[in-house]
C-alpha cells in the first residue's frame, strides 16, 4: 500500500491558501479554476470543494463562503448526490435550482473559482465525455479551460454552453476581447 497517498491528499489543503489568497513570499498569486465531477467515486466532491474552499474559491470571508457551502451541504452535494450545481443548460427541475456557477474570488486581477461537472461521476470527463442528453461536457470543459488560461486566469466563461461544447465555437476566436481577459505580461489589477 502506498502510504504517501494517505499524506499527500491531506497536505494539499494546507498549502491551497497560498495559491492565490496568501501567496508565499517571492511567488505571485496563481489564479486557479477547480473542477469536480459530481458523483465521482475516485475523488469525492467533498475533497474538491474543501480544496477550493481552502484556496479561496468560494470567497475569503466567512460571510462570502459560508452561504455557498451551506447550500451545497443542504443539497447533498458533499454527500455525493447528483445535484446539478451549475445547471449549464438551464434544465434542472424546479426543486433543484442552480446553486452556481460560483462567482469565485478576484485576486490580483484574476479569478480563483470552482465548477461542478454534471458528468455522472466520470472522473476523466475532461478527456472527452458526452452526457446522456448529448451535451459534450468534455469539450465544453476543455474550451472553458483554454479560455481561462488564454486570459491569464482573468475570465471564467460560463456563457454560451451550447457553443462551448463544440471545437469550432466562434467565441474561441475572440477570447482576448472578453471583459477581464488579461494578456501575457498584463499587470492590471
Amino acid at each position: 500500500m502506498n502510504h504517501q497517498f494517505k499524506v499527500d491528499h491531506k497536505l494539499s489543503i494546507s498549502f491551497a491558501r497560498h495559491l492565490s489568497w496568501e501567496p508565499l513570499r517571492d511567488f505571485p498569486p496563481t489564479h486557479t479554476l477547480f473542477y469536480v465531477a459530481l458523483g465521482d467515486d475516485a475523488v469525492p466532491v467533498s475533497t474538491g470543494v474543501n480544496l477550493a474552499l481552502a484556496a479561496g474559491a468560494f470567497g475569503h470571508t466567512r460571510a462570502e463562503w459560508q452561504p455557498r457551502i451551506d447550500a451545497l451541504l443542504e443539497a447533498g452535494v458533499l454527500a455525493q448526490s447528483q445535484y446539478d450545481v451549475d445547471d449549464l443548460l438551464g434544465n434542472n427541475p424546479p426543486e433543484m435550482p442552480a446553486l452556481g456557477p460560483t462567482p469565485g474570488a478576484k485576486v490580483d486581477g484574476g479569478i480563483t473559482s470552482i465548477r461542478f461537472g454534471d458528468v455522472q461521476g466520470k472522473h476523466e470527463w475532461v478527456a472527452g465525455y458526452t452526457n446522456d442528453d448529448g451535451f459534450q461536457a468534455g469539450q465544453h470543459t476543455q474550451n472553458q479551460l483554454v479560455m481561462f488560461h488564454r486570459c491569464g486566469g482573468g475570465v471564467v466563461y460560463d456563457e454560451e454552453p451550447e457553443c462551448l461544447q463544440a471545437s469550432d465555437c466562434p467565441v474561441l476566436d475572440s477570447v482576448e476581447d472578453l471583459p477581464g481577459c488579461r494578456q501575457p505580461g498584463d499587470s492590471r489589477p
